[in-house]
């Protein structure tokens, strides 16, 4: 669950007052603790709907106590965008986990960051459960069913939560590196069935925890021009994350029962972009066009037209940023061959003109 402050409490305060204010026990946060100290047992594993728990509770806990039959807050199997992302116009929003709240399991529709900026923090994955310390942080992509937990009054976990399209289009260039993370982020944005969490365990990183009190802020103030700067500290905070923190990171994964063939057909693709076509990649992996064909949109819910002009738009926005490649160049090196196409393809992705591109960027 999720606990909010207002945008008065936290408009005019430094790092330290912030922390300070997060640290203040919101009114469902003091119910839900007086419930735990009373009897922790019920904790101890996770719940799957408010039912269960007060029966699990009573369970327990023999003397009568009285329990509302409704939650203090939002308790769903799935927490959708529209409940968390109300203005059309925001694509990114930070709230924080609400302590002592029982470790309810939940799908997302979007992506969620968690941050442990102080304290503890325990994620339940699968049946296992993983703790995490000051510092730590999961990227948990859409459909995992997943829950969190903590349970002292000094914890404090920060949910950044941010539409699955936008981290396709404003965090492209992390796409285009060939490292674990930009595989896992393919994963999350084209396989509708990537089950995969991305888990970093490190030390306290002061820059990465003023980015996550920054981004917390400027969710919660909702000031002109919050969703330029939510996606412009995101967008740091990720680059810091691949720079700093890569050999911090593991993948832990739901359990499934279907292999996908998807992260080998991706990687065929990046690597051929130039040359591939559907006949071919059909045929490298002995497999129907038909069959390759559906396969591949009921996997990532689009079609090898439209995963091979993603694929080459970024590699080519990759090489306008790197290289000192001719505009030419780089359009023959992604395997265009109609120019005229390429530039509405590159505008149509990115906003502006290639040669615009390589000025901003």
């Amino acid at each position: 669950m999720l606990a909010k402050n207002t945008a008065a409490e936290v408009n005019y305060l430094n790092y330290e007052e912030l922390e300070q204010k997060l640290l203040n026990k919101k009114e469902a946060e003091i119910f839900y603790r007086d419930l735990y100290y009373k009897n922790p047992s019920p904790y101890t594993s996770t719940i799957t709907d408010w039912i269960t728990f007060i029966n699990k509770y009573k369970e327990n806990y023999p003397a009568d106590i009285d329990i509302p039959l409704n939650p203090p807050g939002v308790i769903e199997a799935v927490l959708y965008e529209k409940d968390f992302f109300n203005d059309c116009e925001i694509d990114v929003v930070a709230l924080q986990h609400m302590r002592y709240s029982p470790g309810f399991l939940h799908q997302l529709e979007f992506i969620k960051i968690v941050y442990v900026l102080r304290g503890n923090y325990t994620f339940y994955l699968n049946n296992k459960k993983y703790d995490l310390g000051e510092g730590d942080f999961l990227v948990v992509p859409p459909g995992v069913e997943q829950a969190g937990f903590s349970c002292e009054d000094r914890d404090i976990a920060i949910n950044i939560l941010v539409r699955r399209s936008t981290f396709g289009d404003a965090f492209s260039s992390l796409l285009t590196e060939h490292d674990l993370i930009s595989e896992y982020f393919w994963q999350v944005l084209y396989n509708r069935h990537s089950k995969k969490v991305l888990m970093f365990q490190c030390e306290n990183d002061l820059t990465l925890d003023r980015i996550v009190l920054d981004i917390y802020r400027e969710s919660i103030q909702q000031k002109n021009m919050a969703n330029l700067l939510l996606k412009s500290y995101v967008m740091i905070f990720l680059g810091i994350m691949i720079r700093e923190h890569q050999g911090d990171c593991c993948i832990i994964e739901h359990n499934t029962k279907d292999v996908s063939k998807l992260p080998l057909v991706m990687k065929y693709m990046k690597e051929n972009m130039k040359t591939v076509t559907l006949v071919s990649l059909a045929e490298y992996f002995a497999l129907s066009e038909g069959y390759l064909s559906r396969y591949i949109q009921n996997e990532t819910g689009y079609s090898f037209s439209y995963l091979l002009r993603e694929l080459r738009m970024k590699q080519a926005a990759k090489m306008l940023r790197n290289t000192n490649f001719s505009i030419e160049k780089i359009i023959e090196e992604v395997g265009y061959t109609d120019i005229s196409n390429f530039y509405r393809n590159f505008k149509v992705l990115y906003g502006m003109t290639p040669a615009k591109y390589r000025i901003y960027f």
